[in-house]
């Protein structure tokens, strides 16, 4: 039953235990036993004594204590008087055997039950071990043996003896075992806290008499234990006592304490206050009404000021009684008191309340104060006063220390906006004072000095809120404001409806506009313009370009910039061209700069001379010395056009210009604001810039940052500030993400100008999304899982040797293999040739294409591999498929779309990076995406090619996706990063992503 573990089962259980721990310092005997993964050695008492102290078994659960045997406890009692030394005698009870057992040698039982040794107990050998008790006897068997070990106890006839603290460690165990009697009697413990009393009265000499009791007790029938009286029995229940107990325990079983009359005063005011603070003290009536009068002290305050320091005196008040404490006079404020002998005075308590304020004031003397530092001053009228005054304090000001407070609240902070030529003035006051101050000196005040408050010219203190303070410090970091010469606050144009909307948020701020102001915010955030169109434009406005028109218009005439982010195909170019078209109707003679991709430098001219043949406009294309013979022509010109790649290579030419409009058309290659493209552009000198781009968001809400960077160097501030404010609170979607969002959108609504097909072209035909699903062939499959396979190692070590975001290249690289598997295997293996190596997407495609011819459609076909392409051409010319081809080394692109727009071919073959933007190919009704691209912008962009003005049929856009492989995924990242663009320039909330380490793995697995 309580047999001990044999050798070999205790081997084999340490080695099965994770958690053993080996408290053996013997070298000698190596033989180990245990007791619940416990390693220890018997040979030495001192290792037992090791284990014993260690506090593992109150970690134990319960459930690990057997419960075969128990013991009884047997107390006695001895001493003279109240205070009592406790004996202790144990029996065992075997439980299974319903057997009381009588233990003689109490000491050898302890050993033996700690050790699981065996032992004799009335003739029987028992083997037994702590966990065969429950767990409070295991604890008391444990306190037990340590006694004897440490030689602190003596056994007497089968007993051992506890007095002082012993007794009260004894008496702690024994809360936790049930069974315990004193001589015949069942002993038990009671969680009731037994309370002192003091009661107090009058002798025939008139002295003080205060006599302790234990309430509800009987002092005569009263047992302690312990050396502060920790435990006291009482009609066979132990009660334990409070911790105040060992400061007047000598008193509770002697004669009552008689303070002679002569010294009630001194006792009740400096021994009776701190006998209140730990007994319930019960004063007679005629103490009260006659001898003493036991009034809370309560704090008189008397401050002055004389311009220079503030001087404060405390008196002291019971009742209606106020003390000098210099002089101990006692004089009423109610003339019905009559005289009284004695006035208990809380000498403790007053010390507390000079000690209270000499924390913020400096002592002169030992009941007056003062101070001549600001900082000192200010706190106090403004922080320790109204506490002080919270906490029972009486304050009496003179009337020059009233001077010192304006208002116990800080005052309203009031920014004005005074609306100049091009700029906003910014002055800074406080409601209700005269004085103006510089905000600079305020924000030092606060950020530098850690000051709460400014003064006055008259010496008074105007409290400052740190949090209007903090607001506006941020507001003047976050706008390009400057000081001028005459240390002025200019405010930008560009930035006065943000930073006024952002100031009328705060109730702690009064924003006052004056009537300019108000009229120049208005018509920043209005997009409705009063505009007529130019008078040479060819065409005909549809009203949403009216509108789009106007909206530049105002910007121009305003000296803004901004954004025309339309959808695809709704006519920014038209829109810009009857801008620039105007501009020379009235007068102006400067050359305006268009900077587009290569591929959309031809279709400007094109558009220009559609839509404006009057303005001159010169392509600044071809070889060095024709390019720099135009550069040098170029103010002879109306507009010009080049592309971003013959800037980056002639910007120092162009920089000696100055430029009416620098128009960025696809503006989104600037998103980077490190790349040459963006630092290019930057550099151009010009009146008015325009950005136009019908994705401005693709990836990264930064981009956005790098685009008004161009237009209005400072608006949305410095990058790593316009991250740590909005991309970082956006991306992390935690409660301040929405907060981020709806503050930028509130900053850039004004510059921003998008409207979507769906909302302004109610007469374009629908357009349809279809996603095509194929399998891959059994070839195709097995060279897919062994590249995918290489891939994963090969990223998995590559982010492990270079981290994540140094591994961008090789993880780019890997997965596009993965891409051109799914799209063809010859992708991979140009030499493969035969149908043994088709795909299972090919497959597919081709079936789509001769579907598409004999339905008399139209098709344009995008792939992002130009070899996919090339393996489309020799398919189509093996089938007789009549086809036109476009890549980025095309020459005569606007030919190829006049041609395939007149229906010379029934499919163009078009690269997604060279012909994603800037053609008009509306002869199209289907577009087939070939393979996916990472980020959907692009393909919108691509298939919007058709899907435009002048377009009269439905439009359906195919995507080719390979089931259970990385397309499927591209697939699901598509989804996440369409609401990008709506989240910031639309009204939907949406979430965020870019390419994280997490879905690269998910791409791969």
């Amino acid at each position: 039953m309580a047999e001990k573990l044999k050798k070999k089962d205790i081997k084999e259980n340490n080695e099965k235990s994770d958690t053993l721990l080996d408290y053996s310092n013997n070298e000698e005997d190596n033989t180990t036993f245990n007791i619940k993964d416990v390693k220890i050695i018997n040979d030495e008492r001192q290792n037992w004594l090791y284990y014993t102290r260690a506090p593992l078994m109150d970690n134990y659960r319960d459930n690990l204590y057997r419960e075969y045997f128990s013991i009884s406890v047997l107390l006695s009692l001895r001493g003279e008087g109240n205070e009592k030394s406790l004996g202790l005698s144990l029996k065992l009870i075997d439980i299974e055997k319903k057997k009381q057992l009588r233990i003689v040698e109490l000491e050898s039982f302890l050993f033996s039950c700690v050790t699981g040794d065996k032992q004799k107990i009335e003739d029987e050998e028992y083997r037994i071990e702590l966990e065969d008790f429950g767990r409070g006897e295991a604890k008391l068997i444990r306190f037990l043996n340590n006694l004897y070990a440490d030689a602190l106890q003596n056994q007497e006839n089968g007993k051992l003896w506890f007095k002082d603290y012993n007794a009260y460690q004894c008496l702690t165990m024994l809360k936790e075992v049930a069974n315990i009697r004193l001589e015949s009697k069942v002993i038990t413990f009671s969680d009731e806290v037994l309370n002192i009393i003091i009661e107090t009265y009058y002798n025939e000499n008139k002295d003080l008499v205060l006599d302790i009791n234990i309430k509800d007790v009987e002092l005569n029938k009263v047992y302690t234990f312990g050396e502060n009286c920790d435990y006291i029995l009482y009609k066979d229940i132990f009660y334990e006592t409070n911790p105040s107990y060992p400061k007047i325990k000598k008193h509770i079983f002697k004669k009552p304490i008689t303070v002679n009359r002569a010294y009630i005063k001194d006792f009740c005011s400096r021994v009776l206050p701190n006998l209140k603070k730990d007994f319930h003290i019960e004063l007679p009536e005629n103490i009260k009404e006659n001898e003493i009068l036991a009034f809370p002290a309560q704090a008189l305050l008397f401050l002055d000021y004389d311009g220079s320091n503030v001087f404060s005196t405390i008196k002291f008040k019971y009742g209606s009684f106020t003390v000098d404490p210099y002089t101990n006079k006692f004089t009423s404020s109610n003339m019905f008191d009559n005289e009284v002998n004695e006035i208990y005075r809380d000498k403790e308590k007053e010390e507390y309340f000079c000690n209270t304020l000499s924390k913020y004031l400096d002592k002169v003397g030992d009941y007056t104060f003062a101070s001549s530092d600001d900082e000192k001053i200010f706190y106090l009228c403004y922080k320790i006063l109204p506490m002080l005054q919270d906490k029972g304090w009486t304050c009496f000001y003179s009337e020059s220390f009233k001077s010192l407070k304006l208002n116990v609240k800080p005052l309203k902070m009031k920014v004005s906006l005074t609306k100049d030529i091009n700029f906003f003035e910014i002055n800074f006051s406080f409601e209700g004072v005269k004085e103006i101050h510089d905000l600079s000196d305020i924000i030092k005040a606060v950020k530098v000095e850690n000051k709460e408050y400014i003064r006055l010219q008259n010496g008074s203190f105007v409290p400052i809120d740190l949090e209007v303070i903090d607001y506006i410090a941020k507001m003047l970091k976050d706008n390009p404001i400057e000081n001028d010469e005459d240390n002025r606050y200019l405010l930008p144009m560009f930035s006065a409806p943000y930073f006024a909307d952002m100031l009328e948020k705060h109730s702690g701020i009064e924003l006052d506009l004056d009537d300019s102001a108000i009229e120049t915010i208005s018509n920043i955030k209005r997009v409705d313009y009063d505009e007529e169109p130019p008078k040479n434009i060819i065409g005909e406005f549809r009203n949403y370009q009216l509108i789009g028109y106007k909206w530049l218009r105002k910007l121009a005439d305003m000296s803004l910039n901004g954004i025309l982010a339309d959808d695809m195909g709704l006519g920014k170019s038209f829109q810009t061209i009857a801008t620039i078209l105007k501009e020379k109707e009235n007068g102006e003679k400067l050359t305006s700069l268009i900077i587009a991709p290569t591929s959309c430098v031809a279709n400007w001219y094109y558009e220009i001379k559609k839509f404006a043949p009057s303005l001159e406009a010169i392509v600044l294309t071809g070889r060095l010395k024709s390019r720099m013979k135009k550069i040098r022509a170029v103010s002879n010109y109306d507009v010009a056009i080049i592309s971003y790649s013959t800037l980056r290579r002639d910007v120092k030419a162009l920089s000696e210009n100055e430029f009416n409009y620098v128009i960025l058309d696809e503006a989104q290659h600037i998103k980077n604001a490190n790349t040459q493209n963006a630092k290019t552009v930057k550099s151009l000198k010009s009146l008015k810039r325009l950005a136009l781009s019908g994705t401005p968001i693709e990836n990264s809400i930064s981009e956005m940052w790098s685009m008004f960077d161009f237009l209005m160097p400072g608006f949305l501030g410095k990058h790593k500030d316009f991250i740590e404010d909005y991309e970082a609170p956006i991306l992390s979607g935690l409660e301040t993400s929405n907060e981020a969002l709806d503050n930028l959108k509130t900053r850039i609504a004004p510059f921003i100008l998008r409207r979507l097909k769906t909302d302004v072209l109610k007469d374009l035909p629908p357009k349809h999304t279809v996603v095509n699903y194929c399998d891959l062939t059994k070839d195709q499959k097995e060279l897919y899982m062994s590249i995918l396979e290489a891939a994963r190692i090969e990223i998995f070590e590559t982010v492990k040797r270079k981290g994540f975001a140094q591994s961008h290249i090789e993880i780019f690289s890997a997965l596009t293999r993965l891409r051109q598997v799914c799209c063809h295997p010859r992708l991979m293996h140009q030499d493969l040739r035969g149908d043994s190596h088709t795909s299972g997407k090919f497959n597919m495609f081709i079936e789509m294409i001769r579907e598409a011819i004999s339905g008399g459609h139209s098709v344009l076909v995008f792939s992002s591999f130009t070899r996919m392409l090339n393996i489309m051409r020799d398919a189509f010319n093996k089938l007789n498929i009549n086809y036109l081809y476009l890549d980025g080394t095309t020459k005569n692109r606007m030919d190829l779309v006049h041609r395939f727009n007149a229906g010379e071919a029934p499919i163009f073959l078009l690269s997604l990076k060279a012909a994603g933007t800037g053609l008009t190919l509306t002869q199209a009704d289907t577009v087939i995406h070939y393979d996916l691209w990472w980020n959907p912008a692009v393909e919108d962009q691509a298939t919007d090619r058709a899907y435009r003005i002048g377009q009269k049929r439905v439009v359906t856009n195919y995507k080719l996706v390979t089931r259970g492989t990385i397309e499927e995924k591209i697939l699901e990242l598509q989804n996440k990063k369409r609401v990008l663009i709506d989240t910031v320039v639309g009204d939907s909330m949406g979430d965020i992503n870019k390419l994280s380490w997490d879905e690269v793995k998910n791409l791969i697995n």
